[in-house]
């Protein structure tokens, strides 16, 4: 009764899709599908072919992968590689700025210099001498003279003079009044101005304050006084110089 349980069980087994392996296992080997497996393995060398094979079909297939993914990796190798940069070139500044640098520095002091000759050379002219200078400007109050602009000419020639006498003799004729350069020229007439100078120079002032002050236009005489006063008193006061 056992045994009959038994066999029924097996065949349920047996009837299931994953159990046939179990009946397999549990009859005996008989079947038609082990006894070629099993004349293989008696006949010699057939099993050996066999393996020979197998080995020959794995070969082909990892040549097959190497002809076929090899030129993808080393592609994408390459796309992750860098390209050979070339030799590094030093810079102009690294072969040469032990000596450029100076030489710039030297280049730009030279052409300072030069400009500071030049401008002094071109400006040399204009460094006119006090005299000069006055001989200058009475040349332009003739001409104001002549257009009849009498009127700005006897302020114009006071202080004309005095930058004259400031420039020959160091006084500071154009910040005093007429009694203060006066008293100064008088104390520094031995070595500066000459005393008939002074005389003709105190004379000048005098009509110059009345012309100044009182607001009164001068005659044409009057003004030609102006002038020959201020010229005399400079033209003495340049023979006074001439020895020094």
């Amino acid at each position: 009764m056992n045994a009959k349980r038994i066999s029924n069980h097996i065949k349920s087994i047996g009837t299931r899709g994953d159990g046939c392996s179990v009946v397999g296992s549990l009859q005996r080997p008989t079947s038609k599908s082990s006894q070629p497996q099993s004349r293989a393995l008696k006949q010699p060398g057939l099993g050996e072919s066999a393996s020979r094979k197998r080995f020959s079909g794995s070969l082909s297939f990892g040549w097959a992968s190497a002809l076929l993914l090899g030129p993808l990796t080393v592609a994408s190798a390459q796309e992750g590689l860098r390209p050979i940069r070339g030799p590094i070139v030093p810079s102009f500044w690294e072969e040469n700025g032990i000596w450029a640098i100076p030489a710039i520095v030297g280049a730009a002091l030279l052409l300072l210099i030069l400009t500071i000759l030049i401008w002094k050379f071109a400006n040399r002219k204009k460094l006119l001498t006090p005299k000069q200078r006055y001989d200058q400007e009475v040349g332009e109050m003739e001409t104001l003279l002549t257009e009849g602009h009498a009127e700005e000419v006897p302020a114009r020639l006071s202080r004309v003079l005095r930058e004259y006498i400031e420039a020959s003799t160091g006084i500071r004729a154009p910040e005093q009044t007429t009694e203060e350069f006066l008293a100064n020229a008088a104390e520094a007439s031995e070595n500066r101005i000459p005393p008939e100078a002074i005389e003709e120079l105190g004379s000048f002032l005098a009509l110059m304050d009345e012309a100044k002050y009182a607001r009164r236009l001068l005659s044409p005489e009057e003004m030609q006084s102006l002038f020959d006063s201020a010229n005399h008193f400079v033209e003495t006061n340049e023979k006074q110089e001439a020895p020094r």
